[in-house]
């Protein structure tokens, strides 16, 4: 029997090196297109988060091959409570007019319609892609709010002092399973849906350093700071907590020897994008929320990775 062109099958473990160097071939051509400069990369094993995301939502990965089995497209999509989101969908960029991006996409939503207390539709995306906001929005995940990804770097021998105004409540680094569910309570009302795989994830990770502030025993909010210096997601339970939150997220930042500092701003909240650009940061690039409804309040949360808001 003649072998088709391509063949589609659930995605496995074993394929995410593969996925991940076509994910930066199919992103840097985008780029190219853009008029935007190529990422340098250096993939030397399984992405941390592609690889946790395949284990918690193993039914909702999904990769493409060629006659030659060499991977072509790969999709991802995670559920957390009522929400599905679109964590990954990339194609090379020789078969993106083959119809392969449609098929991994219908493939992804499927498992979203498997699960039908599925409420919230959502992802980001490039806004610098225009097909792929088209594509969503057909599916009724229209464009919410801008995500500005926010860079600051400097010279390891010369960081940037402390920034003033920080987070005075009592920090918690140590996070246990039960913190764990009192921050998924916390989450519902931030976010409106709780992801405590996320939690045990960071909790349990050496390059990751979750925060959680405390007055008593009420949680005020969370941060989240890696030893590569993304930050986020930043939670606060009140708007006037988010920003000094931040700030001790970045001044932790330099404790742990950062270089250079990521965060991915909601542009809807000019306070934050005003602090960040007041401490050296400039912007590298913006991307949009997309979504079948409204969610997670911008005067009170910053996301931390647009493969998971």
């Amino acid at each position: 029997m003649k072998k088709p062109a391509i063949t589609y099958r659930a995605a496995r473990a074993s394929d995410l090196v593969p996925a991940q160097k076509m994910i930066m071939v199919s992103f840097n051509d985008l780029r190219k297109k853009s008029g935007m400069a190529r990422i340098k990369y250096k993939i030397t094993g399984p992405d941390p988060w592609m690889a946790h995301f395949i284990k918690t939502d193993p039914e909702g990965a999904f990769a493409a091959f060629d006659k030659q089995d060499r991977l072509i497209g790969y999709a991802q999509a995670l559920i957390r409570e009522n929400e599905w989101y679109l964590g990954f969908l990339f194609v090379l960029p020789e078969f993106q007019s083959a119809g392969v991006g449609g098929r991994l996409l219908k493939r992804a939503l499927d498992y979203g319609r498997r699960n039908r207390g599925i409420k919230r539709w959502a992802l980001a995306t490039f806004a610098y892609n225009p097909q792929a906001i088209a594509i969503y929005s057909k599916h009724g995940m229209t464009p919410q709010s801008p995500l500005i990804a926010m860079v600051r770097k400097w010279d390891e021998k010369r960081p940037p002092r402390p920034i003033k105004g920080g987070c005075t409540a009592r920090v918690v680094t140590e996070i246990d399973h039960k913190l764990i569910g009192r921050l998924t309570a916390f989450d519902r009302k931030v976010r409106g849906i709780a992801r405590p795989e996320e939690h045990f994830l960071w909790s349990d990770t050496d390059t990751i350093y979750p925060l959680v502030f405390l007055e008593g025993r009420r949680i005020l909010g969370y941060c989240v700071v890696t030893k590569g210096g993304s930050i986020g997601p930043i939670a606060a339970s009140r708007p006037e907590l988010l920003k000094p939150i931040l700030i001790s997220a970045l001044n932790y930042g330099l404790v742990l020897g950062h270089t250079r500092q990521l965060i991915q701003a909601v542009g809807e909240n000019v306070e934050i994008v005003r602090l960040l650009m007041d401490n050296s940061f400039r912007i590298e690039e913006t991307s949009l929320v997309m979504a079948s409804e409204r969610f997670a309040d911008p005067q009170r949360y910053i996301p931390g990775h647009l493969a998971h808001y």
